[in-house]
């Protein structure tokens, strides 16, 4: 009887050790995906089909106007660019909402949005309107990018963003 208790005694402290070493591996690799660089993930998708990094909801659903600038043609203002941002997927992504549905133009593509990613202050990429909703083109009145990874605090990105109306119209934000 006494071997017997012996063996389950051991058998607890194998089982007790195994199930302590598999949940600090778990805890070690939860951090990991939180300071992880998730550029590859998140650079140049739409903000709006991009589900968070392992959930189940949208980039922009926690979206929110991290920055905004006038967007000017001619010394008159005809637009608003927006620097999006999500703090869920640390990724930024640009809006540009015209005060009026755009004219029609030569081409039909009146106006387009780009937002440039810097690390550390040096520029990294830009992603336009063509990874977001398409450009603005006859009638409609915004449009939005694709998204960069924008994490500061851990990896020095930042980013902007730029209205740009044909043929001399501009706008944009200060960095975030």
């Amino acid at each position: 009887m006494g071997n017997l208790i012996l063996r389950k005694c051991r058998h607890l402290k194998i089982v007790g050790t195994l199930a302590i070493a598999v949940l600090v591996l778990f805890s070690f690799q939860a951090n990991a995906f939180a300071i992880s660089d998730l550029s590859y993930y998140y650079d140049g998708k739409n903000p709006t089909t991009t589900k968070v990094y392992g959930g189940s909801t949208n980039c922009d659903s926690d979206a929110f106007n991290a920055k905004s600038a006038g967007v000017y043609k001619n010394g008159v203002r005809v637009g608003t660019i927006y620097l999006r941002y999500s703090n869920q997927c640390h990724a930024a992504w640009a809006k540009l909402v015209l005060n009026s549905p755009a004219p029609a133009v030569d081409g039909g593509i009146y106006a387009y949005a780009v937002v440039n990613k810097y690390k550390n202050g040096v520029f990294q990429k830009s992603v336009d309107s063509n990874s977001g909703n398409g450009p603005i083109q006859t009638g409609q009145t915004s449009t939005y990018t694709g998204m960069v990874f924008d994490e500061t605090p851990t990896w020095g990105y930042t980013a902007d963003a730029e209205g740009v109306i044909y043929p001399n119209g501009y706008g944009k934000t200060a960095r975030y």
